[in-house]
């Protein structure tokens, strides 16, 4: 069987989709979890009642009252986080865990190992 190349670019197109497949999966439990935070606030006459008793309970509640795309407002900004910081973050760490194989490491001295895994661990995010 031959073994799988993988590309460059290849670690970050898959980071970014999956970055972006979790954000879109969380984000209505994100925005219950704010609308049960803001609640109850004094400064704010709009949210000063308590209109959520738990998650399940806004959940349904934003869903019926607002409908299902309520859950999702605001989710662009999310999704550009995502986009770039998501993106960075799983590309940087599979490029920096090839680049700490030990196919690539082969004969380096100790020093030199010790200064790639430091390297690593610092821009792990």
């Amino acid at each position: 069987m031959a073994a799988i190349s993988i590309g460059t670019a290849e670690p970050f197109i898959i980071g970014g989709i999956a970055s972006l497949t979790a954000e879109c999966g969380t984000f209505p439990i994100d925005t219950t979890k704010i609308r049960l935070q803001v609640q109850g606030q004094v400064y704010d006459e709009v949210h000063r009642e308590a209109r959520y008793r738990g998650m399940f309970h806004a959940f349904r509640r934003i869903t019926l009252e607002e409908g299902f795309r309520a859950l999702y407002k605001g989710i662009a900004p999310a999704l550009l986080r995502q986009a770039s910081y998501g993106t960075m973050k799983m590309g940087f760490y599979q490029s920096f865990k090839r680049l700490l194989s030990p196919h690539h490491c082969k004969g380096l001295s100790e020093g030199v190992l010790f200064m790639r895994h430091v390297t690593a661990v610092l821009h792990r995010g």
